[in-house]
Formats: C-alpha cells, structure tokens, sequence
C-alpha cells in the first residue's frame, strides 16, 4: 500500500497494556481528530460506554476506511472444558477495503486481509453517520 495514510504506522512496536486500542486511538485522533479515552483499568467501562453509544455495528463486506474491527482472540478460562474461550478482546481500523491495520502485543503494527482474522464485529464511528 505504498503511499497510504497507514504506512506510517506499519512496523510501530506495540506500546502500553492495550497496544491495538492505542493504535486504533492514534489512527482516530491523527485522521478524524475523534478522541476516545485512553483504555485502562480506570476508564475501561467509560470507553465500552461511549463506544456503546458512538459507534453502530455495520455489515461485513460494508466495512469503509477507519471503521474499527472487532476480533476475538483465545483467552484462558478454567470454567471452560477446553480450558479457553474465545473473547472480543482485539481491535483493528479499516485502512482499505478488505484491509485492517492492527497491532498485537509483543508484535509491530501490520496490514492483514479481513478474512484472515477472527472478525467478530465491524463499527462505525460518529464520522461515517452523519456525526461529527
């Protein structure tokens, strides 16, 4: 994707206790100048609330730039007879069709096809309705 917006952020190091929230957050503030709260302990349920209230749930296939992408990853759980369940504990934004832009922990910032990863939901922003 040489010459895109996102090339700037492809191969940054992830950074702090949610690297993709952070990412996804930077991404908002750098092209739409939308804040949402920096994601830890304290403003976790702050966050999930306005995101509630921001964001609407949009079609796969539908998904435009900057949408945010919702994934499910493996997570320990003993109750589970797996011992594993998997939970929407991931986030990525849409940089083209098909494309998502995300960064796991560990791991530097990388451009993935949609299909490839464990999609749960795709949300759009105030931006893309209408809002601000």
């Amino acid at each position: 994707m040489s010459g895109h917006w996102a090339d700037a952020y492809v191969g940054r190091p992830a950074a702090g206790p949610r690297p993709c929230w952070a990412l996804v957050r930077q991404v908002w503030i750098d092209r739409l100048g939308f804040t949402m709260p920096a994601f830890d302990a304290e403003t976790e349920e702050r966050a999930v609330a306005l995101g509630a209230q921001a964001f609407t749930e949009v079609p796969r296939g539908q998904e435009q730039e900057l949408d945010a992408v919702m994934m499910k990853v493996p997570m320990r759980d003993r109750a589970s007879l797996a011992g594993f369940r998997h939970a929407e504990t991931h986030i990525g934004v849409v940089v083209a069709k098909g494309l998502v832009l995300h960064v796991e922990r560990d791991r530097t910032a990388m451009i993935e096809d949609i299909r490839s990863l464990k999609v749960s939901r795709i949300l759009r922003g105030p931006w893309g309705q209408g809002g601000a």
